[in-house]
Parts: structure tokens; C-alpha cells; sequence
């Protein structure tokens, strides 16, 4: 017996797309701000099917997402909500810096930090705590299936977001090495049904990889 079948329920359905390519090489890409190379727009634009509508659109503020995002919303005439709780993790002092030269000057403390980002002391200088990160991008999941019920929403994002919405999906926040260890590729589509049962528990299903 289905969810749906055991009990009278809610749905809202999200699809999650994460950025193209983007300029400035192999860097750390947090908060940094870059845009998008013109093939990453292109990969974006092929990503989604033409004949998908959405009944909402959300971004992340930062250009590499919103700068496609605006465009689709004008052909979809739909308007767009940028959302700063859809932006990556802030990793501070790191963020923007070259990957060889983060594991020349701070190896060891980098890779602590992929194989248990949750750890206070594994903290990029400056950075997001991670809880705090996980606990912004689902309170605002959260809010989208409450406000979106029946409705399909669309989703601007990150590599980083979309991993935590996975691991929240699949229940298996804080395990170590799920972030490093799922590849999400660029202008990836997830797709997440949330269902809300009679009592306000959320049910959420994941559909991975997803065609657009």
C-alpha cells in the first residue's frame, strides 16, 4: 500500500536545478559571486523540457543561478522570488580560493572539513556552520510545502543545497562523506514530491536522476 493509498495527503513538487559552468577555474564556490560561462547557460537552457510550467519560481541571489533563472521566468511568465536561503554555504576565508591552493596551505584542515563538515573545529575560518546551513535551506522547504500545495515550484540552485535536501529526502543527514561522496553534476534536475498527511507530517520522495 502507497502513501497516497494509507492516508488522505498533500503534494507539492519541487524541481531542483543546480547552475551551469561558471567562470573563474577550479575554485571553491561558495558565496563568491561568479557568473556563468556562456556554456553553462546553454546547459541550463537544455536542461528543463520546453513544455515544463511552473507555477512558481525561486532562485538563488547569486548570479550564476539567477541569471538564467530571470530569463526563464520571462518565457514562462512567471515571477521570480530570488531566495537568499537557497544560496551555497558560505565557506569564509576559503571561499573564492583556488583548490591547489587550499590543500597547499590548509590540506589537512580542508579535507577534516569534507569528511565531517558538521564539526565546529573543522570549520573553514569565518565559514557557515553547517547546521546552520542544513537548518536555513529545509525551514524554506519546508515553508514551499506548506505554501505550494497542489502546485509545481521550480528551484535555482547549488550543488550544496541540493545534496542537503537529498540527505533530508533519503534520511541521512549528518552522514559523514554523503556531501563528497555524490557527484551532482552541472544543470543537474532533482526532483522532490513533498506529501503532507492529515497530521502535518511532511513526506518527502525523491526522483534522481530526473529528465526535464
Amino acid at each position: 500500500m502507497t502513501l497516497k493509498e494509507s492516508i488522505q495527503v498533500q503534494q507539492t513538487q519541487l524541481w531542483l536545478l543546480r547552475h551551469g559552468e561558471c567562470e573563474g577555474g577550479d575554485i571553491l564556490r561558495g558565496q563568491v559571486d561568479v557568473p556563468l560561462t556562456r556554456r553553462g547557460l546553454q546547459q541550463m537552457e537544455h536542461a528543463l523540457n520546453a513544455n515544463l510550467v511552473f507555477d512558481h519560481i525561486y532562485s538563488s541571489p547569486l548570479q550564476r543561478c539567477a541569471e538564467f533563472a530571470k530569463s526563464f521566468c520571462q518565457q514562462q511568465v512567471t515571477e521570480l522570488s530570488l531566495q537568499p536561503n537557497l544560496a551555497e554555504l558560505n565557506f569564509g576565508d576559503w571561499d573564492g580560493a583556488g583548490f591547489d591552493t587550499l590543500y597547499q596551505q590548509h590540506g589537512d584542515a580542508l579535507t577534516q572539513f569534507w569528511n565531517d563538515p558538521w564539526t565546529n573545529k573543522h570549520l573553514p575560518p569565518q565559514g557557515e556552520p553547517m547546521v546552520d546551513f542544513e537548518q536555513r535551506v529545509i525551514e524554506f522547504i519546508k515553508q514551499c510545502a506548506s505554501e505550494h500545495v497542489g502546485e509545481k515550484v521550480l528551484l535555482v540552485t547549488h550543488g550544496g543545497v541540493i545534496r542537503c535536501l537529498m540527505a533530508w529526502a533519503l534520511s541521512v543527514q549528518r552522514s559523514a562523506g554523503f556531501y563528497s561522496q555524490l557527484a551532482i553534476a552541472y544543470a543537474s534536475v532533482i526532483q522532490i514530491d513533498i506529501f503532507v498527511d492529515e497530521q502535518g507530517q511532511l513526506h518527502p520522495k525523491l526522483y534522481w536522476p530526473t529528465i526535464g
